[in-house]
């Protein structure tokens, strides 16, 4: 079966070449198509030919403390091994593939190759494996992984399918590294993995796969980072926070209480006593109270093994923000949002269209009181545009399906909410339907007493849609969304304001009642008694 070779060097070294020997024999032959890495950098796979006992592959310079010889395809037979270089002290300039764990994208999945198998850390690239990606489109397809922060970026490493004549596909396949393309790949005749590198420096939090005149078949996707920028990463994200706080939910099936799913253990086997369950299968949430302000920048589900669906369409919130939705992948394990310092002190998992069940939900963050909560507007504000039905906009229902009563379709294509006092409106959240592919809401505009907030930008597959507000947020009292076509489906929008605007308008509001009641006071008193 697959094997593997590996030799741990004393420190770190810059790897310039690897030359292997096999034997003369037919043992040789169990080289071919073995892959060479530098750490968990590739550099290069071995193609035999017959008659050839030596190969040498190059590394190109590229540090690390370990080497390593992966076949996949049969066993693996060595002979001798030899190694160019020098070896280097106090390096922090490791690379490391930092794309398994990330949230992916595709713009289409055909035959069940959804976006997650090229980022699930198993580079075979034989279909009958179920590892690779498959878009449904020979042209336009785009797959992009999100890393949530910047990264120094070196290079990224595409495996791409080798069987049934699929390599080819790979032609033209463009790589870009945040708003720039890194490069473009050629192919090569029995190539099948392509390594495209960046500037130096380059810094990005997202990688994207642009393929326009083909379908799209990668098998892996590795994006290698420095071992620094990683660090700077980690500072950035915090410490894990969640464990062992108090959490509740809707309704407890049997023994898997709420609490297990902070327990420290990730075990993804619900027979394990690691995971928690609800007893419903529809209407449920999940809530983890972390007692003090918390400046949360990272949320991470993970799912259960057999019941991963559960959590499919599961919306996330760090107090009334939104922080993420996950889109179940049968391939993708945990769930990471970026929750981009949301402030808050309780964490909430909605899930209205099935069970919902976590093996394990981490928060990253720092206690802090830094920073300022967002506020949703609550309550029964004057709306105007669309249908006579058009409070289901702002009722506060999460479902985004039309058979729950919670969407509406606006005809004209517009909606407004007059929230009756000024506030700072920091972002608002769009909801779209979840139950069809709706693209109704692509480029509608979202406007502040008039001033240009942000557009809505429509992608297949998501359908929740945060929108910050241009300049740190507008002043104003009247919220609108007008979408650019006749008619547009809507399932909620979520104003989100300050905390301290929120208080101020509050405030304004209790001074104004009080005043009204002196008047009134005044009034009766100056009242003359009839005889």
């Amino acid at each position: 079966g697959p094997g593997e070779w590996y030799i741990p060097l004393k420190g770190v070294a810059v790897i310039n070449d690897v030359q292997i020997e096999v034997s003369s024999g037919s043992l040789g032959r169990l080289i071919h198509q073995a892959q060479v890495y530098a750490g968990e950098v590739f550099c290069g796979e071995i193609i035999y030919k017959a008659g050839t006992t030596s190969f040498s592959i190059s590394c190109d310079g590229i540090p690390a403390g370990i080497i390593r010889i992966r076949q996949q395809f049969s066993a693996l037979s060595i002979c001798e091994f030899k190694l160019s270089g020098r070896r280097v002290l106090g390096y922090a300039g490791l690379l490391h593939n930092i794309a398994p764990g990330h949230n992916t994208w595709m713009s289409s999945v055909a035959h069940g190759g959804e976006a997650a198998r090229s980022n699930d850390g198993n580079t075979n690239s034989l279909w009958s494996q179920a590892s690779c990606s498959h878009s449904q489109y020979n042209y336009n397809n785009t797959w992009q992984v999100n890393l949530m922060f910047e990264y120094s970026i070196d290079r990224v490493v595409v495996h791409h399918r080798r069987d049934s004549g699929t390599g080819k596909y790979i032609n033209g396949m463009e790589v870009h590294v945040g708003e720039m393309m890194c490069g473009k790949i050629h192919y090569i005749p029995n190539v099948f993995v392509y390594s495209v590198k960046c500037p130096p420096g380059h810094r990005a939090s997202s990688v994207k796969l642009v393929q326009n005149h083909d379908y799209m078949m990668q098998c892996e996707v590795q994006v290698l980072a420095t071992e620094g920028s990683m660090e700077h990463v980690k500072e950035q994200v915090g410490p894990l926070l969640s464990v062992d706080f108090p959490t509740d939910q809707s309704t407890t099936n049997g023994v898997y209480r709420s609490a297990l799913a902070v327990d420290g253990n990730t075990n993804p086997n619900l027979n394990a006593m690691t995971c928690s369950l609800t007893g419903a299968n529809t209407g449920n949430w999940f809530r983890l109270r972390l007692m003090r302000p918390t400046k949360i920048q990272v949320i991470k589900i993970y799912k259960e093994l057999r019941y991963g669906a559960y959590v499919n369409q599961a919306k996330v919130y760090v107090g009334d923000e939104f922080c993420g939705q996950v889109l179940h992948q049968n391939a993708q394990k945990v769930y990471s949002f970026s929750c981009g310092g949301a402030v808050g002190d309780t964490v909430w998992v909605y899930q209205d269209a099935n069970y919902l069940s976590m093996c394990e939900l981490e928060v990253y963050g720092q206690f802090s009181t830094d920073g300022e909560e967002l506020l949703r507007l609550k309550g029964g504000f004057p709306t105007s545009g669309g249908n006579t039905d058009r409070f289901k906009v702002i009722d506060g229902g999460k479902s985004g399906r039309w058979s729950d009563r919670s969407c509406t379709n606006l005809n004209p294509a517009w909606f407004g909410v007059d929230y009756l006092e000024s506030y700072l409106f920091k972002k608002v959240v769009v909801h779209t339907r979840m139950d069809t592919v709706d693209s109704t809401t692509d480029g509608a505009v979202i406007t502040v007493n008039g001033e240009y907030c942000g557009t809505v930008e429509w992608k297949r597959g998501i359908y929740v849609y945060p929108v910050e507000c241009e300049n740190g947020g507008l002043y104003g009292n009247n919220v609108q969304i007008h979408g650019q076509g006749t008619t547009m489906n809507l399932c909620e929008l979520e104003p989100l304001v300050t905390k301290s605007s929120y208080d101020a308008a509050n405030t304004r509001i209790g001074e104004n009642v009080a005043l009204k009641k002196e008047k009134s006071t005044d009034c009766d008193s100056a009242l003359i008694p009839l005889l």
